[in-house]
C-alpha cells in the first residue's frame, strides 16, 4: 500500500481527547517506528481524537492509515492556528470504515492498513494548503479494548509540474 508520493512531516501534536501513557499520541509523529497512538485504558468514551501540526502548510493528496481497533476514522484539515473550540475545520477525509461491527465485536482485522487517495478525499479540500489536521477514531461496537491508530501519514505531490504528470 505504500504511496510513491512524498510523505508530509508532521511537527507537533496541539491536543488529544486521551491517550495512554505509552501509547501516547506524540508517537504518530515517527510513522516509521513502531509505536501507536491508543486511548485511555478505561476511557468510556467511543470516540478520540488528535490535532497534528504539519512543518508547513501543505497540500494532502493521500492518506495512509495503520489502524489499532478504531472502527472509524475522519480526517479534518485547518489553516488556523486557534484553539480546537475556534477553529473552523474542513472535511479532507469522511469519515470512513476501517472495521466493520463483526470485526469490532470478534477483535478480528485490528491492525489493518488503508490508503485513501484523491477520489476518496474532499475536491474542496484538495485545493489548498493545510497547516493543521484533526484525526477523530470512533469505536462504537466494543467498550472493552483501548483503540487509536498504528499510524498515520499523509502524502503531498511533490510540485505542481510532477502532479500533472501523474
Amino acid at each position: 500500500l505504500k504511496s510513491k508520493m512524498p510523505l508530509v512531516r508532521l511537527k507537533r501534536i496541539l491536543a488529544v481527547s486521551s491517550e495512554d501513557e505509552i501509547h501516547c499520541a506524540s508517537n504518530l509523529l515517527c510513522p516509521s517506528v513502531s509505536l501507536q497512538w491508543l486511548c485511555q485504558s478505561g476511557y468510556k468514551r467511543n470516540n478520540v481524537y488528535v490535532v497534528l501540526e504539519l512543518a508547513k502548510p501543505t497540500r494532502i493528496n493521500q492518506i495512509e492509515v495503520g489502524n489499532m481497533a478504531s472502527a472509524f476514522v475522519e480526517v479534518l484539515v485547518s489553516s488556523s492556528a486557534e484553539d480546537d473550540h475556534g477553529i473552523d475545520y474542513v472535511s479532507l477525509l469522511p469519515q470512513s470504515i476501517l472495521m466493520s461491527s463483526e470485526e469490532s465485536k470478534s477483535g478480528r482485522n485490528l491492525t489493518r492498513t488503508k490508503l485513501f487517495s484523491q477520489d476518496k478525499l474532499s475536491k474542496v479540500a484538495l485545493d489548498k494548503k493545510w497547516k493543521y489536521v484533526k484525526v477523530m477514531c470512533l469505536q462504537p461496537y466494543s467498550t472493552d479494548r483501548q483503540f487509536g491508530l498504528r499510524f498515520i501519514k499523509f502524502y503531498s505531490h511533490a510540485t505542481a509540474a510532477s502532479s500533472s504528470t501523474l
